[in-house]
């Protein structure tokens, strides 16, 4: 640095500053990106969740329409079995021939096939209540899935807009980077002010003009 002059001192200086700033833009957009990735990572991972809810709202309804068909056919038996107890017991109450204990055990037999098919209909009722349910919550988790997933095309398509800017701004970004570390070369930088050395020479037009801003700058500054 001693061998440079005033100038050129602070026209290092400054392309330090401005490398500086480049790097900073740099982070920045890798910050960016880190954070589109996170957010996309995160969709897709709520989107899994849903879908295995959903599956499992499914399958469980598959199991329970199983279970409603074999219910069915219980209900249907306890009702022609109460049908048939209730025929017997009308029967019996009828028939001034019966006794007493006989009139007594159709009623008993009566009771057990109402009782049976009370609780048989209330397990039909309970399990088609648990698949009405089921059903609405199919839907709703149906249409949870189909928001996230368009939230997420979307979100892709968005971020491959962005993507494709970041690529671009990175691209110059590292070019200037280059041009900037070449400028606080003291040995690089060295005759400028004279209008030589290896700066002056250089075939590279951004390294050039990164130069000539930054002479301008020191030269407003110190003059």
């Amino acid at each position: 640095m001693s061998s440079l002059t005033a100038i050129e001192k602070r026209m290092v200086e400054l392309a330090q500053a401005k490398l500086s700033d480049c790097k900073s833009q740099i982070e920045t957009i890798h910050a960016l990106v880190h954070v589109s990735r996170k957010s996309i990572r995160e969709a897709v991972e709520n989107l899994d969740a849903v879908s295995d809810t959903l599956s499992a709202t499914e399958q469980e309804e598959r199991s329970i329409g199983d279970e409603i068909i074999s219910l069915s056919k219980e209900f249907d038996e306890a009702d022609v079995q109460l049908q048939l107890a209730e025929s017997k017991r009308d029967e019996a109450l009828r028939d001034g021939r019966q006794t007493l204990v006989r009139k007594t055990l159709s009623q008993r037999h009566f009771n057990v096939a109402q009782e049976h098919h009370k609780i048989a209909k209330q397990a039909l009722f309970r399990r088609r209540a648990r698949l009405s349910h089921l059903c609405r919550v199919e839907m709703e988790q149906k249409a949870r899935y189909e928001e996230i997933a368009k939230s997420l095309d979307n979100m892709l398509d968005e971020t491959q807009v962005e993507y494709d800017l970041y690529e671009r701004e990175l691209r110059g970004l590292w070019r200037r980077l280059e041009a900037w570390e070449r400028l606080t070369t003291p040995e690089e930088l060295g005759g400028y002010e004279a209008g030589v050395g290896e700066i002056r020479q250089c075939a590279d037009e951004l390294v050039r003009s990164s130069a000539e801003e930054v002479f301008s700058e020191a030269q407003r500054e110190l003059n």
